[in-house]
């Protein structure tokens, strides 16, 4: 029928082209029939007659595990006639950038799929404040590394997903108690805080490590594809570096200790706990050194 007032598909499109959501159109084979813009993301030459139409993500997409991703939605929209919505991240150009993706599945007449229209917002401020927060409540306030929350979190998952193998140190101030006698609680914090510090400027740490502060002077590193040997190494490197840490012209001093995971097989628990003992062991020995001076 037709009707002399209808929208063509070309106003339609230029009408679309106005909404600051990509809105798009694709055949029954995955391949792009409309896309009202074309995003910094896609694979292109600069040509002003390059079209978008006929072609699929794995063509046009320059991340490629984002276009494979793409296409087995678009599969299991085809195969089980149910639409979906998910967030991708795509660091491209030197911009990251998080893009929601819904997808719905266009039917014929006779009610069979014909092709699939979607809809990309960018939703970047969006996700980038839902990542600050989650990583607020992850944070400790007053050394800036991981908390005991997201310690538990974590090591409750490492057994099942852990870089083997992953060393454990286990570290505690020396001297806490004194700091907090002779110059009062806030130099104490500031002790502790140098002591973060410490940890977080080692590069070895920076590159396979995670830091939590499990108490109040006590310390956690964990450290991913690293074993005893290389954990021991860095444990020398923070005795060392230690020297440039100081409050009140005290060094910080810290007692340490450290076990590996070797495999999936090993209990997170048990190689915490060995750590532990010799942690407490070397601050047994650090006591009664202090004691006896030679």
């Amino acid at each position: 029928m037709h009707l002399k007032n209808s929208a063509t598909f070309y106003q339609i499109e230029n009408m679309l082209k106005e909404l600051p959501s990509n809105i798009y159109l694709k055949d029954s084979k995955g391949r792009y029939i409309f896309a009202t813009h074309y995003w910094h993301h896609l694979e292109h030459p600069d040509d002003p007659e390059w079209t978008i139409r006929g072609k699929t993500d794995a063509e046009i997409r320059k991340d490629k595990a984002n276009a494979q991703k793409a296409m087995e939605a678009d599969k299991e929209i085809f195969k089980t006639g149910k639409g979906t919505a998910y967030t991708i991240e795509i660091n491209a150009d030197g911009q990251r950038e998080f893009l929601e993706i819904i997808k719905q599945p266009l039917r014929d007449e006779n009610g069979c799929i014909s092709g699939i229209i979607g809809l990309i917002n960018n939703v970047t401020e969006r996700e980038l404040l839902r990542i600050s927060l989650e990583e607020s409540a992850m944070m400790d306030e007053l050394t800036c590394v991981y908390n005991r929350r997201f310690f538990e979190q974590y090591t409750a998952s490492l057994e099942k997903s852990g870089k083997y193998p992953v060393s454990i140190i286990s570290a505690d101030c020396n001297d806490l108690k004194k700091v907090n006698d002779t110059y009062g609680h806030l130099v104490g914090d500031e002790y502790i805080r140098m002591t973060a510090l410490l940890f977080r400027t080692n590069t070895t740490i920076q590159h396979k490590g995670r830091i939590f502060r499990t108490g109040g002077d006590e310390f956690v590193i964990i450290l991913s594809e690293t074993p005893l040997n290389e954990a021991e190494n860095i444990i020398k490197q923070l005795q060392n570096e230690a020297v440039h840490f100081s409050v009140k012209q005290k060094n910080v001093s810290i007692s340490y200790g450290a076990s590996c995971l070797e495999n999936k097989n090993t209990s997170f628990r048990k190689c915490l706990d060995n750590a532990d003992k010799q942690m407490y062991k070397n601050k047994s020995e650090y006591k009664k050194n202090q004691r006896n001076p030679l």
